[in-house]
């Protein structure tokens, strides 16, 4: 139990800390420069930062796939295919869109993502705890890839 604690504490620590570029990247960008970023700048940081989060999250249910014990054979490649599917469309973004599109995708990814952990979070073994985590830091997150692409 212990070890459980531990890891769901090093966890929401991790994901709160993870928010600190966004606030800040989205406040620069807001502002329109200082402590020598422009504005511009900060929209690129931030609309590239959540297309890394995005991703990251979507890897997210490669891992549910390979090891979650699914009731259905059909769902763990259901859940593969959504899993590369942010990868790809940040990709894509990245390399065709303007900076304030992709922050907007990253914004649209999130939240698919976030609805995708809805339906799981009813599985036996998805974290109740990190249901909780997870719609904090995505509502955070989206906030400020919003207020940065304004």
């Amino acid at each position: 139990m212990e070890n459980a604690q531990t890891t769901q504490k090093t966890v929401q620590l991790l994901g709160y800390g993870g928010l600190l570029p966004f606030i800040v990247l989205a406040l620069i960008a807001r502002l329109d420069g200082i402590a020598d970023l422009s504005g511009t700048q900060a929209l690129r940081g931030v609309a590239i930062y959540g297309a890394i989060i995005a991703t990251f999250m979507g890897a997210l249910f490669w891992a549910y796939a390979v090891v979650a014990p699914w009731k259905e054979a059909q769902s763990a490649p259901q859940v593969l295919i959504k899993s590369i599917a942010p990868a790809l469309a940040m990709w894509l973004s990245l390399w065709l869109a303007t900076p304030r599109t992709t922050a907007l995708f990253a914004a649209v990814f999130l939240m698919m993502i976030l609805a995708i952990d809805w339906f799981l979070r009813r599985e036996p073994w998805y974290p109740q705890w990190f249901w909780k985590l997870r719609v904090h830091l995505t509502v955070v997150a989206i906030a400020c890839l919003l207020i940065a692409a304004a």
